[in-house]
């Protein structure tokens, strides 16, 4: 009886560490910044922007 075979795994994208590093980091980040200044206004401007940063980089990383 032949055995059937399985289908073949493909291996996760090389980039996938770093865009998780990437978005640990800008969250990390903004807690500090929120805990250090207290301000909400200054934490939505930084969030705003390393949201674009960070597209920035993983979009330049495909």
């Amino acid at each position: 009886m032949a055995k059937e075979k399985s289908p073949e795994r493909t291996p996760p994208a090389p980039d996938v560490g770093a865009a998780v590093l990437v978005v640990n980091t800008v969250v990390a980040g903004l807690g500090g910044l929120y805990v250090t200044t207290g301000s909400v206004a200054v934490t939505l401007v930084a969030a705003g922007s390393s949201a674009v940063l960070s597209a920035a980089v993983l979009w330049r990383r495909r």
